[in-house]
């Protein structure tokens, strides 16, 4: 897979089935930067190397794979600490990312239950896009691009 979020995820998943570390010493807007690229650039290789589903009996598997490569950006994400004029935004785009990930395992979980792919994507795709786009506005803010949903 080439993309590491989970817009690229959704997009991937309709198709298919309609066919890091903590920083130290002072923060400063740099040091987080630099640290949040690296953990987003590592979440992108993993992610990577997922195959794309090519059946509807595909998606749960590639879901969980992918919630399973996202899951480490998470931890490292909180774990960074952003000066303080940061601090707000940092939040919001940490805070968005989580629900997203969130929003996967329930449908991941609506998945196991019998519930209908081509369905589950669709409505997937609608729950994201609002955290999907308060999540880039805050990376945007932040500047750091490397974080943002493709």
């Amino acid at each position: 897979m080439s993309a590491r979020r989970p817009a690229a995820f959704c997009a991937a998943l309709a198709l298919a089935t309609c066919a890091a570390g903590c920083g130290g010493g002072s923060p400063t807007a740099s040091r987080l930067r630099s640290d949040a690229t690296s953990v987003c650039n590592a979440a992108g290789a993993r992610a990577a190397r997922i195959a794309i589903p090519s059946s509807p009996a595909e998606v749960a598997p590639f879901l969980q794979l992918g919630i399973r490569a996202l899951q480490p950006e998470l931890v490292q994400l909180r774990r960074l600490r952003p000066p303080r004029e940061a601090a707000s935004a940092y939040s919001g785009a940490v805070g968005s990312f989580a629900g997203e990930l969130t929003t996967m395992e329930d449908t991941l979980q609506r998945l196991h239950h019998g519930a209908d792919p081509v369905g589950e994507v669709q409505g997937l795709q609608r729950r994201l896009a609002p955290l999907e786009a308060r999540e880039n506005a805050a990376w945007e803010a932040l500047g750091v691009s490397a974080c943002m949903n493709r």
